[in-house]
């Protein structure tokens, strides 16, 4: 009999308990390595982290070369000429930022007759922007920055989910049998008085009375096979999460492990919220919405550099000119300028020079209207999205509290309903080896005492489920 083997396992609870909280981390691995959710999840948080160190672990030092156009033509005095403007560049990575390159428009007579010339063009540039208003925030950094910290509280919340799967898999394994136990109790009862109402003659043969117990204890076996069916559904079910199929009923009572008691749960109060993971994704959406519009629609955009140049611009060796130049190139949200002076040397002249440039880019206000306006409303909306999780949050965190506080209540009775059904049993066993009751009402006392162990075990399991609920709140402050 089912309940019996319940009574057995109060008997050996404290060895069982070692069991199945091994048990239970081979079952939560096992339901991790084969659920598709955790390992996308997973995957994309990889992906994430990959594409955040690609951005940030950028070369010292890149070097870029080019070989430019080159033709073969005829020139005028009829000979072939070959011609290319090959160009080679570095650039250091921030915080430098320091750039140089050096280009040759080359021509070569390739027939002895034509002329050759060669005209190198060198050029350094320094970024200054940084040194003059700060390191700028790069948004596709940021972009890249948010998504990494959503894709780990992904997994995370993945993890938290997939944990309340098993421990509500595990609890509806455990129910099911504890039905199964209540329809066998219910079965043996109802053969009992089937049984005692025939060897006692209570009822004619063909009576309603007799007809009334049949039909009950037809029923009863009826439940009993519903039940065990149902009992297969859950472990079948279990076996779906975990890919493990459970032993069969052990002497030590149930099959499914259970979760550790986590005792009274602590729930946080509502200035917890934003520190939930769900606020936490909402301020993120929010700071990055936020940098958008303001690189966009508030901070113009603005850079600054010096440029030092210096190249040759003679059409023959016969008559060479030099330009060395340094200018300073302003950036300023639609508008462009740039100041600077140089040196032009002509067959040992040399020619100082200023320059300077202005331009000015217009752009459609009305469609920049109608986008900022889009942008401030995406803000507000993230702003508002940011008030809706805090809400939420504070509402789960009161339904988990008055549900912790019933949990409370009922744990603190278990103890003593749990003595008290050891008490009856032990008082009952005495009272039959005396001779003082039947079998019947010793059986009655096991059942209740098996039927408590059952409750008990199940308030454990609800325990389990809503401190984990309430961790699911706050991942990372595990």
């Amino acid at each position: 009999m089912r309940y019996m083997q319940r009574c057995v396992c109060v008997l050996f609870c404290a060895a069982a308990a070692g069991l199945g909280a091994q048990s239970l981390d081979e079952l939560y691995a096992a339901a991790g390595a084969r659920n598709p959710a955790l390992a996308q999840r997973r995957s994309e948080a990889l992906a994430a982290r990959e594409a955040l160190a690609a951005k940030r672990d950028t070369s010292f030092l890149s070097v870029s070369v080019a070989s430019g156009q080159t033709k073969l033509r005829f020139s005028a005095s009829g000979g072939l000429v070959l011609s290319a403007e090959p160009t080679f560049g570095v650039e250091f990575a921030e915080p430098l930022g320091t750039s140089a390159s050096l280009g040759v428009s080359t021509s070569v007579g390739v027939d002895g007759i034509s002329s050759s010339e060669l005209k190198p063009v060198v050029s350094l540039t320094q970024p200054l922007s940084r040194f003059v208003w700060g390191k700028t925030t790069d948004l596709e950094e940021a972009k890249l920055v948010k998504a990494l910290a959503d894709a780990e509280e992904a997994v995370a919340a993945r993890e938290s989910a997939l944990k309340l799967e098993l421990y509500a898999a595990l609890r509806d394994c455990l129910l099911a049998e504890y039905n199964l136990a209540s329809a066998e109790r219910t079965k043996e009862t109802a053969a009992l008085a089937l049984s005692q109402a025939r060897r006692l003659g209570t009822y004619a043969t063909g009576t309603a009375g007799l007809a009334k117990l049949e039909l009950e204890f037809a029923s009863a076996e009826a439940a009993v096979s519903k039940k065990r069916r149902d009992l297969d559904a859950a472990f079948e079910a279990l076996k779906r999460i975990t890919g493990i199929e459970l032993p069969a009923v052990a002497a030590s009572g149930t099959r499914v492990p259970l979760p550790k008691d986590p005792g009274n749960i602590a729930v946080p109060g509502n200035a917890a919220a934003t520190a939930s993971v769900s606020y936490r994704a909402a301020l993120r959406a929010f700071e990055y919405t936020r940098l958008a519009y303001e690189l966009e629609h508030v901070t113009p955009e603005r850079s600054l550099s010096a440029i030092l140049g210096a190249g040759k611009s003679s059409t023959s060796y016969t008559s060479e000119i030099w330009d060395y130049a340094a200018k300073l190139s302003l950036t300023y949200g639609q508008f462009s300028a740039s100041a600077g002076g140089g040196i032009e040397t002509k067959s040992g002249t040399r020619t100082p020079y200023v320059s300077f440039s202005l331009s000015w880019q217009g752009e459609d206000e009305r469609a920049s209207r109608h986008d900022a306006a889009a942008a401030a409303a995406n803000l507000a909306a993230a702003a508002a999205a940011m008030d809706a999780a805090r809400e939420s949050v504070s509402k789960s965190l009161a339904s988990y509290a008055a549900e912790a506080a019933s949990l409370a209540e009922d744990a603190s009775l278990a103890e003593l309903t749990a003595r008290y059904a050891t008490l009856l049993v032990a008082e009952r066993e005495k009272a039959r080896a005396a001779g003082l009751i039947d079998d019947a009402s010793l059986a009655e006392a096991r059942w209740e005492r098996a039927k408590i162990a059952y409750e008990n075990d199940l308030a454990l399991c609800d325990r389990a489920i809503l401190a984990e609920k309430v961790a699911a709140l706050f991942p990372r402050s595990r």
